[in-house]
């Protein structure tokens, strides 16, 4: 009796055991297999079968192959309202629905484009509606739950119905917090809501009216309902927030507690979710995991378990959703989705288990099983571990084993009634009662010292023999009647003996054979010669010749007795014959080639764990499946002969991670078919945006012709085992088998080809539905039959005009050459006057230095007659002009070379214009001139080149004045519109002829003119229009000319507005020079504003001051000499190479050099000087006659600190070398007297890194009172001498003077942080005796260290 009330306690616990595996086997979905967040709290299916999931930060679409994620962007209206998603609904339409926590939202697949209702874009949350849950019902209205109450949309009409609460009216709803509708088979729609349920109780959409339920008196009336479902009787199950699970009866209208009506309780208070399965199982989603209440009433609790990963995820559960496959989704909090299909659940492990914790077993190598059903499990590494019928560990047993084996590496497991015989892989074997729970150490002793650190592989029994395969020893055979003990070893030159001594594997047949399999080859034995002096032995699968054989690796016999052998490397051997032939199983694209294990089931299937993984093979269909991964196994990492079929009829495959077992009669896979279902196409590498799933044909032009197709197949179980068949019909008939999900086509033919894809099974085979598409390619055009009747007229036209052609060619032949003959030699007219006028200008410039030069110098000293002084003046006058006609031709080369670049700046155009007007007033006055200026405002603002807009003008006016008499009239007028600014400088001159109007542009032309000429204008050189005309195409303006014969001429200038039409490297930031021109002042203004120049004032006055010029043309060289040596020392050289001696030699303040010289040019002599330690310091300037933007950028890029065009302005000379040595003395002065840090300075110059490099070399050794000159110098790596010129030139200090302000200053810091003693701060800072350091310190701050503290600290 009492053994058979255990054997009902060991049923119940196994049933509970299975049950609790069935349920809590799980696909796990989360962030890292792609989802946007881990909180899943919303999964709907759509109508082709992929899974919409909605989390707190993001919508995602899976279609079991890729997740694609949908998130709000706040400047896309029409992207997803917001991130936080609670509740997702397809309609019958196919449009997805889906409520977020501010928003509803209605998504178009087709169009990937959301329409948002019920939202608000104000930050303040109060004003949010969060969409609880959606329904459609059976009349097609849309019904949404939301924290602002119930809103209806009907489709008829468009609209939304809202209603909200009214607590005081008994027909209207209690509360605007709804978080769940329901509709009941009869068609009754029921409300949850925060304060109970309610029932509508009628139809009418527009006007509806509720009745409401509370529960008996003594509890709490209003409940908090969080979901609703019905069972098969009608009954509503309700789950609360705080009151747990709820059965309300529909009839009596009374709510029931599921606690009060069942043994075992759900002590969850939280209830969120409620789903039936296609079993009628009804999964309770709560705060504390699952509960799986089964059609009998029986409930499982399935919660995290810590050691198990199949385990579900979290505990505490969102949503539960049955999908079209019956498959169980479930959201959790920071768990993602858990996936649970019995299909799924074919396979289960077994764990180590401590409590509720679970662990793996680890590499397990042997299984046997008692005859209460507990399994014993022998593992590499952790001893062996006892697991009772229910599934738990049996810790007492286990403990009791592991007391000698804990550690040990067991090998083989066999159990004859109560002992357990352990073999091991180095320590023998070990002998355990599994009733007294104790190891017998003191039988069998010899044996055991036989078997003493050997290797035992396997252990079989035989009647009444035991037989132990060691891996080195071969067998030993013992005799438990006799106690006798024999081997069976590899005897030399005897065929008959043993193949091997590493034992592998042993097996006993029907025929009490024992079958022995070594490391190469097989043998057999029988019963008989087992107890013979000399057994004879059966070879197999051995080479005598070569004395190779196959690695055995197990052996098994069936039920018909054939015997089959499973070998490292040649797959299955199955005897035929008294011969082994390979054993072919029909795997497809696969072949076996390790066995590790072979079994036959209750079916009489053979079971095969390979290194392809599991294989089931029916002997009678010849048919095979394989189980891997991909159908839930856990791999095809097995141990040779690990395995057990257990009274059960379970079978258990022992491996790398544990052990597997399953029911072999329970195995099934699902019956659900999905359709392949096309997600995307690419063409030419680009995405058109098409959700070609709602589509039935693609049209591509002709250039679209490469494209790929992708598809997915949204099947979740087994998302690894997907195998695709696919075709383009028109271009291919023929199936290909891919694994992955994309296919790509190339179509050099324009044609209607269609697509097909389907799924198939591990055999190809070819069952499933397909999913097509049509699709068009175009023609090219030029393909067309349209496009060949073009080609042929055209043709046609074509060979017409080529004999056209050829005989107009010849005579074009002709005069083509005469006229390329004649471009040629213009041309080369014209560079050779644009070389001569080049070169002519280059030379004037320097003799024009030496005529404007001193004459400012007599102009500005003079104090004698009127008269004379006016002379004076004129000649300047005149040498100015002349410098200006210089520079013209010189701007004109540089048009003709595409040298000049725009520098543009903003700025009143008015002005500027107004300043160019006034120049010629005076001249105007003169002349007896009617002269205007007309603006239509008084500011324009334009982008323009202030200098090269200036000339352009000029030479405008310049040309009216020319051809108008005098007393003519002469004006300037400027308009604007919104874009552009116009000009127009009109006179009532002699007008230009129609013949020359294209031609007053050109270059080098000027029309001859019987006016005569003024005297300030009288140099004509035919270029003048040319720049302007060039000046204004760089500007992108216009320049246009009306004119008339003997009335007047108009020029019309055009200027942009803005900035759109320049480039950046065209913009200069800052403001123009706000004057107006100086060179035009000076023909009305000059005499009435010249001021005196007092020399005195342009330079330093100290003679001490030295300055290097150095110049190849003697008579400026003189002419600079004289000028400055009047206000310092001057030394001189006439080339850059003498240059470089010079400077070398006398280490001047400043120098001054030309650019163009023999020998060394300026630029060269300037980067030596700038490059060289001993004189890098010394500030230059470059003189040139290269007035050009590049020459200047070439010379300051050598280091120029200035870059000076000839001729120059004496005034402006002067004040540059004033203000370059007045710079380097600040530099000097403020390292003294403002206490000035080089370290501050960013400038990454040779002469700055020197500097700082010096403070630096000060600083490291301020403590050190050894620090001295020469020490400072030999780190610094310059010799004495020069150390004393740097210092000097940087600080106007000596060294040692350079040095001690260093020390002072720090000495300082340290007075003003506090902290130190007077004595500790002058050792800190380098000296020896304390009373020097305060003398010191007086005397460079006029105070004593004390005093100086005292205004700190006072």
């Amino acid at each position: 009796m009492k053994r058979a009330i255990t054997s009902i306690v060991f049923l119940i616990h196994f049933c509970v055991f299975s049950q609790e595996h069935d349920f809590n086997n799980f696909i796990h979905l989360s962030v890292s297999e792609g989802l946007s967040q881990s909180t899943v709290v919303a999964v709907e299916q759509d109508q082709f079968d992929q899974m919409w999931i909605g989390t707190r930060d993001g919508l995602n679409k899976y279609d079991g192959e890729e997740i694609t994620i949908y998130r709000n962007n706040p400047k896309d209206s029409t992207s997803l309202s917001n991130n936080d998603i609670l509740s997702i609904k397809e309609d019958k339409e196919g449009f997805i629905w889906i409520g977020t926590y501010n928003g509803l939202n209605k998504f178009d697949p087709r169009t990937e484009k959301f329409t948002r209702f019920l939202y608000s874009s104000k930050k303040n949350t109060i004003s949010h509606r969060s969409i609880r849950a959606i329904k459609e019902m059976k009349n097609n209205t849309l019904w949404f739950a939301t924290s602002d109450g119930l809103f209806i949309y009907n489709r008829k009409n468009d609209e939304l119905i809202h209603y909200d609460k009214d607590e005081n009216t008994p027909s209207q709803l209690r509360s605007d917090f709804i978080i769940d509708i329901y509709q009941d088979k009869t068609g009754d729609i029921w409300i949850a809501t925060s304060l109970g349920l309610h029932k509508v109780v009628n139809s009418e959409i527009d006007h509806l009216k509720f009745e409401r339920f509370d529960r008996e008196q003594g509890t709490d009336s209003n409940i908090f309902i969080q979901t609703i479902n019905e069972d098969a009787n009608g009954n509503l199950w309700i789950g609360t927030k705080f009151n747990g699970l709820l059965v309300f009866n529909t009839t009596n209208k009374r709510f029931v507690s599921y606690n009060e009506l069942n043994d075992k309780k759900i002590k969850s208070t939280d209830i969120r979710s409620l789903k039936y399965d296609k079993d009628s199982n009804l999964w309770i989603g709560t705060y504390d995991g699952v509960f799986i209440k089964k059609a009998n009433n029986e409930l499982i609790k399935i919660i995290n378990q810590p050691g198990n990963p199949d385990s579900l995820s979290k505990n505490s559960i969102k949503e539960i959703f049955i999908d079209k496959n019956g498959s169980v989704w479930i959201g959790t909090y920071y768990g993602g989705i858990n996936l649970w299909d019995i299909h799924n659940n074919n396979f289960h492990e077994l764990y180590l288990t401590k409590g509720e914790q679970s662990y793996h077993l680890g590499v397990v190598s042997s299984i046997v099983e008692d005859k209460n059903g507990s399994f014993f499990i022998g593992t590499e590494g952790n001893g062996v571990t006892v697991i009772q019928k229910n599934g738990k560990t049996n810790s007492v047993l286990t403990n009791a084993l592991n007391k000698k084996v804990k550690n040990s590496n067991i090998k083989s497991l066999l159990l004859d009634d109560q002992t357990l015989w352990i073999g091991t892989l180095k320590g023998g074997i070990k002998e355990f009662n599994i009733v007294t729970q104790e190891f017998n150490e003191s039988s069998h002793l010899e044996l055991k010292d036989i078997l003493s650190n050997q290797g035992v592989y396997a252990i079989q029994k035989i009647k009444n023999l035991l037989v132990f395969g060691t891996f080195g020893r071969g067998a030993v055979i013992y005799d438990r009647i006799t106690k006798k003990i024999s081997f069976i070893q590899p005897r030399v030159s005897d065929i008959n003996s043993l193949t091997n001594r590493r034992i592998r594997s042993m097996f006993s047949d029907q025929s009490n054979n024992l079958w022995i399999g070594t490391d190469k080859g097989l043998n057999k034995v029988s019963y008989k010669e087992l107890t013979a002096n000399t057994p004879v032995l059966n070879r197999f699968l051995f080479e005598d010749d070569i004395v190779y054989g196959h690695n055995i690796l197990c052996i098994y016999q069936d039920h018909q007795g054939s015997i089959f052998v499973g070998t490292k490397e040649k797959g299955i051997q199955k005897l035929v014959k008294d011969k082994f032939e390979p054993f072919k199983i029909g795997l497809v694209n696969a072949d076996i080639t390790t066995v590790y294990s072979i079994v036959e089931d209750d079916q009489k299937y053979l079971w095969i764990s390979s290194n392809l993984g599991l294989v089931r093979y029916d002997p009678v269909t010849k048919k095979t499946i394989l189980y891997d991964q991909a159908q839930g196994f856990w791999g095809n990492e097995f141990i040779n002969n690990s395995y057990l079929k257990g009274s059960n009829g379970h079978l258990y495959f022992g491996g790398v991670k544990g052990v597997a077992f399953f029911n072999p009669k329970t195995l099934g896979k699902s019956n659900y078919k999905s359709k392949v279902v096309l997600t995307g196409i690419t063409v030419n590498g680009k995405d058109p945006n098409k959700n070609i799933a709602f589509i039935n044909q693609i049209t591509l032009e002709h250039d679209e012709n490469s494209f790929s197709l992708n598809f997915a197949l949204p099947s979740y179980i087994n998302t690894t085992d997907k195998r695709y068949a696919y075709r383009l019909k028109g271009l291919n008939d023929e199936w290909k088998f891919t694994t992955n999900n994309e296919a790509s086509y190339t179509i050099q033919k324009p044609g209607d080809y269609i697509f097909e894809v389907k799924k198939v099974n591990n055999e190809n085979v070819l069952k499933e539905a397909f999913t097509s598409i049509n699709i068009r390619v175009k023609a090219a055009f030029w393909k067309t039959k349209w496009a060949f009747l073009i080609y042929m007229i055209l043709t046609i036209l074509i060979l017409h005009q080529i004999y056209i052609n050829i005989t107009a060619r010849i005579t074009l032949a002709h005069k083509l050459k005469s006229e390329r003959l004649e471009n040629t030699r213009q041309e080369e007219i014209n560079t050779s006057k644009l070389e001569f006028f080049t070169n002519i200008s280059h030379d004037f410039r320097t003799p024009l230095t030496l005529i404007l030069a001193p004459l400012q110098q007599l102009i500005e000293r003079y104090n004698g007659s009127s008269d004379m002084y006016t002379k004076l003046l004129l000649i300047e006058r005149n040498a100015k002009q002349l410098l200006k006609l210089t520079n013209q031709l010189l701007d004109f080369r540089a048009f003709e070379n595409k040298h000049s670049k725009l520098e543009a700046r903003e700025d009143n155009l008015v002005r500027f214009l107004d300043g160019i007007y006034r120049s010629f007033q005076e001249y105007a006055k003169i002349g007896n001139y009617k002269y205007s200026f007309d603006s239509s405002s008084e500011s324009i603002l334009v982008f323009y080149d202030e200098i090269k807009l200036e000339k352009a003008f000029y030479n405008v006016l310049s040309n009216a004045f020319k051809y108008t008499p005098k007393g003519g009239e002469i004006g300037v007028k400027i308009y604007e519109t919104d874009k552009e600014v116009f000009i127009e400088i009109s006179d009532n001159g002699a007008g230009v002829d129609n013949e020359f109007m294209n031609k007053i542009f050109d270059r080098y032309y000027e029309m001859a003119s019987k006016v005569e000429y003024q005297k300030h204008f009288n140099q004509g050189n035919g270029i003048g229009l040319h720049i302007a005309k060039k000046t204004l195409d760089l500007h992108k303006g216009k320049i246009a000319v009306k004119s008339e014969k003997k009335k007047g001429t108009t020029f019309i200038i055009t200027l942009k507005k803005g900035r759109d039409h320049l480039t950046e490297s065209e913009i200069i930031t800052g403001k123009q020079n706000n004057k107006d021109s100086i060179e035009y002042k000076d023909y009305s203004n000059f005499v009435e504003n010249i001021e005196n120049i007092n020399l005195n004032t342009l330079s330093l006055s100290t003679k001490k001051t030295k300055i290097l010029v150095v110049e190849d043309n003697h008579e400026f060289r003189k002419f600079i000499v004289n000028l400055l040596g009047e206000l310092y020392s001057v030394e001189q050289a006439e080339n850059g190479y003498a240059g470089f001696k010079m400077a070398l030699k006398v280490f001047p303040d400043l120098i001054i050099s030309d650019v163009i010289m023999p020998k060394m040019e300026g630029t060269e002599f300037c980067s030596k000087i700038k490059n060289d330690k001993r004189t890098s310091h010394i500030p230059f300037i470059l003189l040139t006659s290269r007035s050009s933007i590049e020459h200047k950028f070439i010379g300051l890029e050598s280091g120029a600190d200035r870059y000076i065009d000839k001729p120059f302005n004496i005034k402006e000379f002067l004040l540059v070398i004033k203000n370059l040595l007045k710079t380097t003395e600040h530099l000097k002065s403020k390292f003294i007297e403002n206490n000035a840090n080089f370290e501050d300075n960013r400038i990454d110059s040779e002469e700055e890194n020197m500097q700082r490099k010096a403070i630096r070399i000060v600083e490291n050794h301020i403590d050190d009172p050894s620090f001295d000159i020469q020490y400072f110098s030999s780190e610094l790596g310059l010799s004495r001498t020069m150390l004393f010129v740097k210092i000097k030139a940087w600080t106007n200090l000596t060294p040692k003077e350079f040095i001690n302000s260093i020390r002072m200053k720090k000495a300082a810091e340290f007075l003003e942080i506090g902290g130190f003693s007077i004595s500790e701060i002058g050792y800190k800072v380098g000296f020896k005796d304390p009373k020097y350091f305060s003398k010191s310190f007086k005397k460079y701050y006029k105070k004593t260290p004390s005093e100086y503290a005292e205004t700190f600290y006072s």
